[in-house]
C-alpha cells in the first residue's frame, strides 16, 4: 500500500530542527531520502514530471476554449492518496440544502468508537476552488478518522467559475453551523469542533474560523491549515514580504518544480474565476488582512519548503502566535505544495497526517 517503508517515517517523527521566522518558530523536518539543501525529496520527485520551460506562453486562452480547458483541468489529477487504513472506518453521505444550493457533506468514523462523543475534524479539501472534490480527499479523512479515533467531515463544497466569492465560503460556514447545531445527533462534543483545509481549502477554513469569531459562533476549538493561501490582495500587510531569495533550488529541482513567484503578484485567470478584483482585500479572502487575532482558536499550520505559499502560511502563524494564539508551525523540507496531500505516496504526508491526528486528540 505505501512507497516506503517504516524507516523514513521513523526518521521523520524523531528528527526535527527548529528555525525563527518572523519571530515565532517553525518547527523543519528534513527529507528522510535528501540531505543536500535545494534539492527535491526522492518520493515527491517520483511523482512529478519534468516541466516544459517553453509550455507556459504568458498568453490567456481565448474565452471561447476555457470551458474545454476548465473540463479537461478537472479530469487530471496528480497522483492521488493511498487509502492506509487498517481497521474498519465506517463512511456517510448526505446533502445539506444552502441558498438551495446542495451541498454534499461526507462523514467517517472509526467503527469501534461509535457511540461514545468525540471531538470532531471539518476537512474542506483544496484545488484552486474550481478543482477537487471531497471524494478526493477521502482516503486521508478515513486515515484521520482511524488514527484519531475522531469523527470527520468533509466538504462537498461549489466551484468557481460556476460561483462566485463568498458562496464557497458561506457554504462551508453553514455546514459549521449545521454540525454544531446537530452534534448530540453526531456523537460530538460541540466544544472541540476543529475546521480545517488544504491550499485554498486552508483559505477557506481561516475565513470559516474569522466568519465564526466575528458572528460569536459557533464554537472553534481549533484550526489547521495545510498548505494555505491566506493572501490574494496586493494591500500590504505590515511586515509581510515575499522574497524569492527565501527559496533555495538547484537546477536539478528546476527541472520538476516552476521557479517560485509570488502568488499574489502571480494570480491567473483562476482567481479571476473565483473572486472579482475589488473583493479580494476582503478579510475573508485574504485572512492575513484581518485586523484582530486575539481570541482565535489555536492554531497547527503546516507548510512545504518548496511552495510559494510558505512565506503566507509562516507569516501568518506569525500573527496568530503574535496576537496569544497557540501555534504550532510545521515545515517539511524537500517537498512541493501537493506533497502533503499525497498520503501513502510520501512519507512526509503520512507524518502529516499522523501530527493532525495527535494534535486532535490533545484537544
Amino acid at each position: 500500500m505505501r512507497k516506503y517503508d517504516q524507516n523514513p517515517l521513523n526518521y521523520l517523527a524523531n528528527e526535527a530542527d527548529t528555525v525563527v521566522v518572523n519571530g515565532t518558530a517553525v518547527i523543519t523536518k528534513k527529507s528522510p531520502g535528501e540531505g543536500r539543501p535545494g534539492y527535491l525529496d526522492p518520493w515527491d520527485k517520483a511523482t512529478l514530471k519534468p516541466r516544459d520551460p517553453q509550455g507556459d506562453t504568458g498568453q490567456p486562452p481565448d474565452p471561447s476554449q476555457i470551458p474545454f480547458i476548465l473540463r479537461k483541468m478537472r479530469e487530471t489529477s496528480e497522483t492521488g492518496p493511498r487509502d492506509l487504513c487498517e481497521t474498519k472506518v465506517s463512511n456517510f453521505y448526505e446533502e445539506l440544502t444552502v441558498a438551495e444550493r446542495k451541498v454534499g457533506l461526507w462523514r467517517y468514523e472509526k467503527a469501534s468508537t461509535r457511540g461514545s462523543i468525540r471531538s470532531c475534524y471539518i476537512h474542506i479539501h483544496g484545488g484552486g476552488k474550481f478543482l477537487g472534490t471531497a471524494d478526493d480527499d477521502g482516503p486521508f479523512c478515513r486515515f484521520l478518522a482511524e488514527k484519531s479515533g475522531e469523527v470527520v467531515f468533509n466538504v462537498d463544497y461549489s466551484l468557481s467559475p460556476e460561483v462566485k466569492f463568498p458562496v464557497a465560503l458561506e457554504e462551508c460556514y453553514a455546514v459549521l453551523l449545521h454540525i454544531s447545531k446537530n452534534a448530540q445527533a453526531y456523537g460530538i462534543d460541540k466544544e472541540k469542533i476543529i475546521i480545517a483545509g488544504g491550499s485554498s481549502g486552508g483559505n477557506l477554513a481561516a475565513g470559516v474560523t474569522l466568519m465564526a469569531k466575528d458572528k460569536n459562533g459557533p464554537k472553534i476549538a481549533a484550526q489547521v491549515l495545510l498548505v494555505p493561501y491566506l493572501l490574494i490582495s496586493e494591500d500590504p500587510v505590515k511586515g509581510y514580504e515575499w522574497r524569492e531569495e527565501d527559496f533555495n533550488m538547484v537546477e536539478d529541482t528546476l527541472k520538476y518544480v516552476e521557479p517560485m513567484a509570488d502568488p499574489v503578484k502571480a494570480a491567473t485567470m483562476i482567481m479571476d474565476w473565483y473572486i472579482a478584483k475589488e473583493q479580494r482585500n476582503h478579510k475573508y479572502a485574504s485572512p492575513m488582512l484581518y485586523k484582530n487575532f486575539a481570541g482565535l482558536p489555536k492554531a497547527l499550520i503546516i507548510t512545504s519548503e518548496f511552495d510559494a505559499l510558505r512565506p503566507q502560511g509562516e507569516f501568518y502563524g506569525s500573527q496568530l502566535s503574535n496576537a496569544g494564539v497557540e501555534t504550532r508551525i510545521i515545515r517539511y523540507m524537500g517537498v512541493t505544495h501537493s506533497a502533503v496531500g499525497k498520503l501513502g505516496n510520501l512519507p512526509q504526508a503520512e507524518d502529516c497526517f499522523c501530527e493532525i491526528a495527535n494534535f486532535i486528540k490533545e484537544l
